[in-house]
């Protein structure tokens, strides 16, 4: 990725996280960890967590599931 290649994503993404949607302070380049292909850029806490779910997006949507479900009965 080329200092352009980066720009361009920042503005793309108008200076904001992808997942959250927050203006970006500090920054990640996600990527996919089988292919290297970089998806876009991240806040460290979006990052952080799409690696502590191992990037599996069954993981991510039984995690939805769990807040939406446990959510409902607080």
């Amino acid at each position: 990725m080329t200092i352009d290649d980066y720009k361009n994503i920042l503005i793309s993404q108008n200076n904001r996280c992808g997942i959250c949607g927050s203006v970006l302070i500090r920054t990640n380049i996600d990527h996919d960890h089988k292919s290297n292909k970089i998806r876009g850029i991240l806040c460290p806490q979006c990052n952080r967590s799409l690696g502590l779910l191992y990037d599996d997006p069954d993981i991510i949507y039984r995690s939805i599931q769990w807040l939406t479900v446990k959510g409902d009965k607080l």
